[in-house]
């Protein structure tokens, strides 16, 4: 029995489940940062951590993200790809190219699909048919 006031113990979870929990937002289609001049680097330093999520865009004629992307999932660090980009900001494709590209190029690597990012400080109408419907 527990004392009036006292709380009862919470119940420990492995630390797997937590490292589970956890991803790094990276930009493997920049080139002018390490994720495009130095990938090993970052393929190391990922893998290190015992990082097994990341978060980035779909990114249109790029074989070289793809290949980082395929790698990455070799090392068991797969992917939350975000797709659509309403307002074409990203010059990344309607989403119906971009899901193709996502099923040919990045099937082994995608864990989930994300919708577009940071959509509303774009000052676009943030209503669902709008975010819902791929525009050029």
């Amino acid at each position: 029995m527990i004392a009036p006031g006292a709380q009862a113990a919470t119940q420990a979870r492995e630390a797997d489940a937590v490292v589970e929990s956890i991803g790094v937002n990276t930009h493997l289609g920049y080139n002018d940062t390490p994720y495009g001049s130095n990938f090993p680097m970052v393929e190391q330093r990922l893998k290190e951590l015992g990082i097994r999520y990341i978060r980035d865009m779909v990114s249109q004629n790029r074989s070289d993200v793809y290949s980082r992307m395929r790698q990455l999932a070799a090392d068991g660090i797969h992917l939350d790809v975000i797709a659509g980009d309403p307002l074409q900001r990203w010059n990344i494709g309607p989403i119906d190219q971009q899901l193709n590209l996502i099923e040919k190029e990045l099937s082994s690597s995608v864990i989930s699909i994300e919708g577009p990012n940071d959509y509303e400080l774009q000052g676009a109408p943030t209503s669902p048919s709008v975010i819902t419907t791929d525009t050029k």
